[in-house]
């Protein structure tokens, strides 16, 4: 990977995108145009870049888009090409061209989060693919008929997802195959004329608001925007916007940002889209390259890491999932445009979240806002407490390992109904705030003693039930039988160390160098067979189990250790990126390697670093 043999620790230099790692695209957009699409890149050949929806699962490639250089020539339609292009692609925030032999010769801006805006001097062509015709969900192609006065335009459309509308501002535009539905594989061209090689294509997201819904600007408005603003004044308009973002971020840069600090900027706010389909906030996705979703603890993450810049996006974050709880309290495991996912839950680390917001802002939390976090915290506790509880056992179970967002740790091998002593350490957290919540919005005087009485139950439970004098144990939540782990899961607990036994949080902080690294916290023990390099939760560093136990750390006095911690994955992001994990030896990234809550932690983790040393400027 690109990333992985860079510095970008010390750079002045504007952001060069690599769209094989990091999807171009801009906040509050639902497309992006990267180099493969689907999970872990399935439904593209990675040849071409491709038109990315995000309005489905994973996304969905629209059309690959290929220019077409001087003295060549496309064959018919046929599908995804398998030859690699004779041209090379440059991006960077707010603007990605097509380069042959030193020349540019298309470029796309972005003219609204649901318009693209392309120019030419040679035709582009926008091919899609028979083979995902299943995927596509009956997708359409028909010229639209021409109307005096009006650039001439094609609709693409679709039965679950929004279409688009390509308008020709200038040069010809044509289709091949479409208004041929038995004839899947389709083509768009825009071209220059003879009289002028020149072309400006506008490609809009065509609006699925319903008529009470919020009003959105319509095709016909981003066709009259052209006429009051040039290319060249949308490219540096969207720069500025995500340049304004980025500085926001980190403040504590003086003058220009690092190339680390540009790249976790740009992840966030490319992956950051308009509320929209099921998500009834603005929320920022775990990637657009193929984890397009948000989850319910990863969302956590993300709010602390903008909370410093945008306090409104950051209670967006959590109150996302809010909006929809069920009545038993529970929170869906993810949100995307057209799904919310029931299957599972996530752990419940809310509690810690806000805390840490609001210590950071807690003063510009309006009463109604601070109301809403406690009852939905409340809520998901109540959860856990009685729907997630047995006669086996005082503590919460997990019914798989997805629900503690450990999805394939060692912990549920054998048996994935366990009661683990992270989630009770969690609750712990959870419910001392509750307690402080409750009688800052003063509420009656027993509400918060049983916030405090669930808190003492649970600690006294995770002790009796879990700690075996040197380790905490993992119960099978059936049959009540425990056994040890070589998981980082154990060692969770951490995360609520300042309200553990002293002696307890002693053993267990001696026990993190068998999972410390140069790069940080592997979450298997290294000498265990279990371990695997690339192995999801059996041995990667992942952002949420850095940040949880940094954070316990911390509180409980540990502060060298602590800095270690946060010293060491701030290098790990500064060599490699903002992956969904990292190989814990090498400190290469690993799965989706476009990850905003990777993002997310390293800016946490910087902005205190900096704070610490008596330099951030607020």
């Amino acid at each position: 990977m690109a990333l992985a043999n860079a510095n970008y620790s010390n750079s002045n230099k504007t952001l060069d995108i690599d769209v094989s790692i990091i999807p171009w695209s801009r906040r509050g957009s639902y497309f992006s145009i990267a180099d493969k699409a689907g999970r872990q890149g399935c439904l593209t050949p990675e040849n071409d870049v491709y038109l990315v929806t995000h309005c489905r699962q994973f996304g969905f490639p629209l059309f690959a888009l290929r220019p077409i250089p001087p003295g060549q020539s496309l064959p018919p339609p046929s599908g995804f090409r398998r030859l690699k292009p004779t041209t090379t692609v440059k991006a960077e925030p707010g603007l990605l061209s097509w380069q042959h032999e030193g020349s540019a010769l298309a470029r796309v801006t972005i003219l609204h989060n649901r318009c693209l805006r392309l120019r030419g001097t040679v035709p582009l062509a926008f091919d899609t693919d028979a083979a995902l015709e299943k995927e596509a969900c009956s997708a359409y192609m028909f010229s639209r008929p021409h109307v005096d006065g009006k650039p001439d335009s094609i609709d693409y459309v679709f039965n679950s997802m929004p279409g688009y509308r390509f308008i020709a501002i200038q040069g010809k535009l044509s289709q091949t195959n479409g208004n041929r539905p038995e004839v899947l594989n389709k083509r768009i061209e825009i071209a220059g004329t003879q009289e002028n090689v020149e072309w400006e294509l506008l490609v809009c997201e065509l609006d699925p608001t319903t008529g009470d819904g919020p009003i959105v600007d319509t095709c016909s408005e981003f066709v009259d925007a052209v006429e009051n603003i040039s290319f060249d004044e949308t490219v540096e308009r969207t720069r500025a916007e995500f340049s304004d973002f980025a500085r926001s971020l980190c403040p504590w840069s003086a003058t220009t940002l690092s190339q680390t600090e540009q790249l976790a900027s740009y992840v966030i706010w490319a992956t950051t889209i308009r509320a929209g389909g099921r998500l009834t906030r603005e929320a920022i996705l775990m990637s657009k390259l193929w984890m397009n979703r948000a989850w319910s603890w990863d969302n956590c993450l993300n709010a602390l890491g903008v909370a410093h810049a945008d306090w409104e996006l950051a209670l967006n974050q959590l109150l996302l999932f809010s909006d929809l709880q069920a009545r038993n309290g529970r929170l869906p495991d993810s949100i995307d445009w057209l799904f919310v996912e029931w299957g599972h839950t996530k752990p419940p680390i809310q509690g810690w979240a806000i805390a840490r917001l609001l210590a950071m802002r807690g003063r510009e939390v309006d009463p109604k806002t601070l109301h809403d976090l406690y009852t939905s915290t409340a809520r998901f506790t109540e959860f856990w407490l009685e729907e997630r509880r047995g006669s086996i056992s005082r503590l919460p179970w997990y019914p798989h390992g997805n629900d503690s967002g450990w999805d394939n740790s060692t912990v549920f091998d054998g048996q994935s109904v366990i009661i683990g002593p992270e989630c009770a350490s969690y609750l712990v957290i959870q419910t001392h705030l509750l307690a402080a919540l409750a009688k800052l919005l003063r509420r009656p005087q027993e509400e918060a003693a049983k916030w405090t009485q669930a808190k003492d139950l649970l600690l006294t439970a995770l002790v009796e039930e879990l700690w075996d004098g040197e380790v905490f144990l993992v119960k099978n939540a059936l049959t009540g039988e425990k056994k040890k782990s070589t998981s980082l899961f154990t060692l969770m607990p951490l995360a609520a160390a300042e309200y553990l036994p002293k002696e307890i949080v002693s053993k267990m902080v001696g026990d993190l160098s068998k999972h410390l690294t140069p790069w940080g916290l592997a979450t298997e023990q290294l000498d265990s067979p279990h371990y695997q390099s690339d192995g999801y939760w059996r041995g990667p560093i992942w952002a949420p189990s850095t940040q949880l136990i940094e954070s316990g750390l911390r509180r409980a006095g540990y502060r060298e250790l602590a800095d270690t911690i946060s010293t060491r994955f701030i290098a790990l992001c500064e060599k490699s990126g903002f992956a969904e994990n990292y190989d814990a030896v090498a400190g290469t990234g690993l799965r989706d390697v476009s990850y905003t809550w990777s993002a997310a932690t390293y800016l946490t983790l910087r902005r205190e670093a900096v704070a610490r040393a008596g330099a951030c400027k607020d």
